[in-house]
């Protein structure tokens, strides 16, 4: 899944959400219906709520969610990116994101990020 669908999903169910999605359906396409056989599906992992959202916003597409820690890690990134472009420094960014300073430098520097 392109890292832009990664992001505008988990921007409209939250990251947390996302995550349970990937952890369930990591690795295959999900066709989002507007029926109640999609949303019990979906609710069952991310709750009503979510699932809701979820089918407002995605309803007649297919989503390919990527396997669990590999969406988790490129969402952190991308959060590590948008810190980092908000002006934090870098130690208080190894902070928040419990790792070393060095290792955010080399996510900031990929570009695949």
């Amino acid at each position: 899944m392109c890292n832009s669908v990664s992001s505008e999903v988990a921007a409209v169910i939250g990251e947390d959400a996302f995550t349970n999605l990937c952890a369930a359906f990591g690795g295959i396409g999900l066709y989002i219906a507007q029926t109640d056989a999609c949303l019990s599906r979906l609710s069952a992992v991310i709750g009503e709520e979510a699932a809701q959202k979820l089918i407002n916003a995605f309803h007649k597409q297919k989503i390919e969610f990527p396997k669990g820690q590999r969406g988790k890690i490129k969402l952190r990134n991308q959060s590590i990116g948008k810190d980092y472009a908000a002006k934090m420094p870098m130690r208080e960014l190894a902070l928040k994101y419990g790792l070393t300073e060095r290792h955010i430098r080399n996510v900031l520097d990929s570009p695949n990020r």
